[in-house]
């Protein structure tokens, strides 16, 4: 298991001897597993109240994310255009999701995920060697990361 929410739901990423796969599941004890069509090792890294579920799973050699709606609809998309990994953290009540992805370049941005799935790329103005990553997000949008710089890790908050 890797979130739960305020209602007791939970969701991670199990393995069947074989893949893994993402789940969610609800506090009677129901467990859904499931994947984006044609995607494998996926895994839900954030679920808010409304058992919107959001995560990665693997297309090929690309990671896209993906959100999961509680009746099960899931879309799924890439931070930006170059994303070759696209990793969503956190999701908040009203549907935004923040994360990071990584760049063919190795570096990684930040990125947020607006309800409408308008996505903004954010990376701290030190243009760090590392990159940005954005970790979680309040209900005001409102979102906190980490930037490296000079080898040193440095917290920031973000603000739409």
């Amino acid at each position: 298991m890797h979130c739960a929410n305020s209602t007791h739901t939970a969701a991670g990423e199990l393995y069947d001897g074989s893949q893994h796969h993402g789940f969610v599941r609800t506090p009677d004890g129901t467990l859904t597993q499931f994947d984006p069509d044609g995607g494998t090792y996926t895994d839900v890294t954030a679920i808010n109240d409304s058992g919107t579920a959001a995560g990665t799973s693997q297309f090929g050699s690309i990671g896209e994310g993906f959100i999961r709606t509680a009746d099960g609809t899931i879309s799924t998309f890439a931070a930006g255009r170059s994303a070759d990994n696209t990793i969503p953290r956190s999701i908040n009540k009203a549907g935004t999701i923040v994360g990071n992805y990584r760049n063919a370049d190795g570096r990684y941005h930040g990125f947020v995920r607006a309800p409408d799935g308008t996505i903004t790329i954010v990376d701290h103005k030190s243009q760090p060697s590392f990159g940005t990553v954005l970790d979680s997000v309040n209900d005001k949008g409102q979102a906190t990361g980490v930037f490296e710089l000079n080898g040193e890790y440095v917290g920031f908050v973000w603000k739409p």
